[in-house]
């Protein structure tokens, strides 16, 4: 690419195209046309002008990486893949949490269990302040 001084339109992507080579800026909005410099030293560099009246808006900086569409990756046949061990585990686990807990609240045991926790919450509302006094 040689230097020289072009007049180019923006793309709907923000990208200026000169002699094949992809300068992106955001010094100018997509349909905008632009007065572009490239740099003599730097071919990677090129100078955004407004057309009408030579003044530097910002600059613009040549892709080095090839503009490449990004694709979904495609899945394997339903046949290839190996159900998700880790996956059923805690599913099984999580089963028999679920019905022991139905089978506690259910039961005697439940209520004890939470008469339990009650009275250990409104115990320790009376015995914290107690120890925060003695070791003040």
């Amino acid at each position: 690419m040689k230097k020289g001084t072009y007049l180019r339109c923006v793309t709907r992507h923000g990208f200026i195209q000169i002699e094949g080579h992809r300068y992106s800026t955001n010094a100018a909005r997509p349909g905008d046309t632009v007065l572009v410099r490239v740099d003599a030293q730097d071919l990677d560099l090129a100078h955004v002008f407004r057309p009408e009246s030579d003044a530097l808006i910002g600059w613009a900086f040549r892709r080095t990486v090839p503009h490449t569409r990004l694709r979904a990756p495609s899945s394997p046949p339903m046949g290839a893949r190996e159900p998700a061990r880790p996956r059923d585990c805690s599913r099984a686990v999580w089963r028999w949490l679920a019905e022991t807990n139905r089978k506690i609240e259910d039961s005697w045991i439940g209520d004890l269990i939470g008469a339990i926790c009650l009275f250990v919450m409104i115990g320790s509302f009376w015995i914290l302040p107690l120890i925060y006094e003695v070791f003040k």
